[in-house]
C-alpha cells in the first residue's frame, strides 16, 4: 500500500472546520438581520416595512440557528464526542 492509499483510505472529520464556519456565519448573518431590522423601524410605513421586518426576522432566525450549532459543535470537540478528537 503506497502513501496516497493510505490518505485515502484514513477517514477525513471536518467537525472543527465547520464548527467555526458556522460560528462565524451565522454571527454575520445575526448582525446583517439587526441591521435590516433597525433599518426597519426608522422605515416609513407600508408594505415595503412589513416585507423588510419578515425578511429580517428570518435572516435572524437563520443566522442565530447557524450559530448555535456551531457553538454545539464547538462542545462536542471539547468534549472529545466528535471523531476529529476520538482519544485512543
Amino acid at each position: 500500500m503506497n502513501e496516497r492509499e493510505k490518505l485515502e483510505a484514513k477517514p477525513v472529520d471536518h467537525t472543527k472546520r465547520d464548527s467555526e464556519t458556522f460560528l462565524m456565519l451565522g454571527g454575520f448573518l445575526a448582525i446583517l438581520a439587526t441591521i435590516v431590522l433597525i433599518a426597519t423601524i426608522v422605515q416609513d410605513p407600508g408594505h415595503a416595512r412589513v416585507v423588510n421586518g419578515v425578511a429580517g426576522i428570518v435572516l435572524f432566525l437563520i443566522g442565530a440557528g447557524m450559530f448555535l450549532w456551531g457553538y454545539r459543535l464547538r462542545g462536542r470537540i471539547r468534549e472529545g464526542h466528535a471523531p476529529c478528537c476520538a482519544r485512543p
